[in-house]
């Protein structure tokens, strides 16, 4: 299991940043991006949570042509 590391300024943009899910922790957390779809563990509180995965875009439909008459 993967370990969040405290937050410090992202180098680079795969890092994900997120906030601990328990309410009694609530440190900012820099979860690099390889972790994304796993769970990882909190440094400082140990709670274990998953990170979001990447969102796939949706590909556009064309809009809807106006009947011809």
């Amino acid at each position: 299991m993967a370990r969040a590391t405290p937050t410090t300024p992202a180098v680079t943009v795969e890092n994900v940043m997120m906030i601990c899910p328990n309410l009694k922790c609530r440190k900012v957390l820099r979860v690099p991006g390889q972790f994304r779809g796993q769970h990882v563990r909190c440094h400082y509180c140990q709670t274990t949570f998953e990170v979001p995965a990447i969102k796939q875009p949706t590909k556009p439909t064309a809009p809807a042509q106006p009947p011809k008459k």
